[in-house]
């Protein structure tokens, strides 16, 4: 490998060091919502501080954001680092030296520490981890099983334990990824020690109002303090395909855009603010499928942290679990969608008031007649 690749890896990696410094210590963003997922990590994820992690969700779910809370969790009373490495960026020309370091050009025995060592006692976050090349994912797989690291460039017989916490996310899916042959099976299953599934924003709208006022706070610049009641409405009723990213992306748009102190209609997106002006049809088949597959959706995510705890020495009633999960689900999402009106989500569950009246009360949630 000639000098001038090594010297332009050694800069990016020397840039990554100072970003993660920055996003560990000088700006930590809240998480809004995701209280399941937050108190499984405080509460399981760090009394295992080496096991592996993967974040799986979509596009804009946060998973960055929880990686550093799994990192700030495990790591409460002492710095450590946190190494963000972009997979895609890793290639065939740098892939060695970003994996296991490079002794430094010249003479001297300074070198230049890979990953792995660079995340000693702290953690090692492999952001979209599915665009991995299968040499990468070789080399990986190589490191976790036997444990340490063979620096690129010296010695064979200099080996050096890895010491940290691996998470990778990524917002693909990596089991067809498995099936179709494109990423190992037996580095999914390593990666995968523990697994966290941050929820679509389609799947926690009731959050919306909150995300909003903190957007609005981080881009408002003291000139905008507010959306209008109509711009909650209509940011609730959308699907939001690009998640809690997209929904950022529009306020701070929208604070850019407003020549008041309040957030307006005009000032959102076109294809957002249409949504607030289609009637709703309660009851449609569209309605209820939307309610239907959001709810499993959200279902499965707590499925899954429990069959986590499960495996950490809990116990629990697994299939009772899923099914009063998936009941909830639905009774909170038609009281988002009927606005908390108890008879209008009655008749979009095809259920009696009663009926409906009874499961609110057995689940402690609330709603109008």
């Amino acid at each position: 490998m000639n000098e001038s690749v090594v010297a332009g890896v050694e800069t990016a990696l020397s840039d990554e060091v100072h970003l993660h410094e920055a996003r560990g210590g000088v700006r930590k963003l809240p998480i809004v919502g995701m209280d399941r997922e937050v108190g499984f990590i405080r509460t399981k994820v760090v009394n295992f501080p080496r096991a592996s992690v993967l974040i799986r969700g979509e596009t804009g779910t946060g998973k960055d954001l929880l990686a550093q809370e799994i990192h700030d969790a495990t790591h409460q009373e002492h710095k450590k680092p946190f190494i963000v490495v972009s997979c895609p960026s890793i290639t065939a020309d740098n892939q060695d030296i970003i994996l296991f370091g490079q002794k430094s050009a010249g003479s001297g025995r300074t070198r230049h520490k890979g990953i792995f060592e660079q995340a000693e006692e702290g953690t090692l976050f492999l952001d979209e981890v599915a665009d991995l090349s299968p040499a990468a994912q070789e080399k990986i797989m190589g490191v976790l099983n036997s444990g340490c690291v063979q620096p690129y460039g010296l010695s064979t017989e200099m080996e050096i334990p890895i010491r940290c916490r691996v998470v990778a996310a990524t917002s693909r899916d990596l089991d067809a990824l498995v099936r179709d042959g494109k990423f190992r099976a037996d580095l999914l299953s390593k990666l995968g020690t523990i697994s966290v599934i941050p929820p679509p924003l389609r799947n926690r709208k009731a959050e919306i109002p909150a995300l909003v006022r903190l957007f609005i706070a981080r881009h408002g610049a003291d000139k905008v303090i507010r959306a209008e009641e109509d711009v909650i409405r209509t940011l609730e009723e959308y699907p939001w395909p690009g998640n809690v990213r997209e929904l950022e992306s529009t306020i701070e748009g929208a604070c850019v855009l407003t020549d008041t102190e309040s957030i307006r209609l005009q000032d959102l997106p076109g294809n957002i603010h249409d949504t607030g002006s289609r009637p709703r049809k309660n009851g449609s088949v569209g309605s209820i499928q939307v309610l239907v597959t959001g709810a499993i959706e959200t279902a499965l995510s707590n499925v899954n942290l429990r069959l986590e705890n499960a495996r950490s020495g809990g116990g629990g009633d697994l299939l009772e679990a899923a099914r009063r999960s998936v009941e909830m689900e639905l009774l909170k999402k038609a009281l988002a969608e009927t606005r908390g009106n108890k008879t209008a989500a009655a008749e979009l569950l095809g259920i009696t008031l009663r009926a409906i009246r009874y499961k609110i009360y057995e689940y402690g949630l609330a709603g109008r007649d």
